[in-house]
């Protein structure tokens, strides 16, 4: 259905543009990122949002797709100068600290879990201990 209504769009509506030329028969994954918190501000406040909700689907609603997208994203989005990476990783501990407490989640036994590991995150992103991550869901971040 989708696949029929994109040709529809493209050749009735859009005309031809080779930059739009997809090959919607050849089956293809596309993750697509809701950016509701989308504003003008430093790429640590975006990136850390999106790497805490990404944990807490994985974390919370055992989403075995968060390592791929994050893996995916991040081979996509380019090196992040370190001291980025680190107050990213603050940024996201921080989130994950305070976020889950005020969804469907507060009543969750794993609540604290969840909350300790936004604190060890904020721990080892405070010493840039870049080590600790390398074995974790963020290591490409490194």
């Amino acid at each position: 259905m989708f696949a029929s209504s994109a040709k529809s769009v493209e050749k009735n509506e859009l005309g031809h543009d080779p930059k739009f030329d997809i090959d919607l028969d050849s089956k293809q994954l596309i993750f697509v990122l809701d950016w509701e918190l989308c504003h003008l501000s430093s790429i640590v406040i975006d990136l850390g949002t999106m790497f805490a909700e990404l944990y807490i689907l994985y974390f919370f609603e055992n989403s075995a797709s968060v390592p791929l997208i994050l893996e995916s994203f991040l081979e996509a989005y380019g090196s992040i100068e370190t001291q980025d990476a680190f107050d990213t990783m603050l940024y996201c501990g921080v989130h994950l600290i305070i976020w889950p407490c005020r969804t469907e989640w507060s009543e969750s036994p794993k609540l604290m879990e969840c909350i300790q590991y936004g604190c060890d995150i904020l721990d080892n992103a405070y010493k840039s201990n870049a080590d600790w991550f390398k074995g974790g869901l963020f290591h490409k971040l490194f």
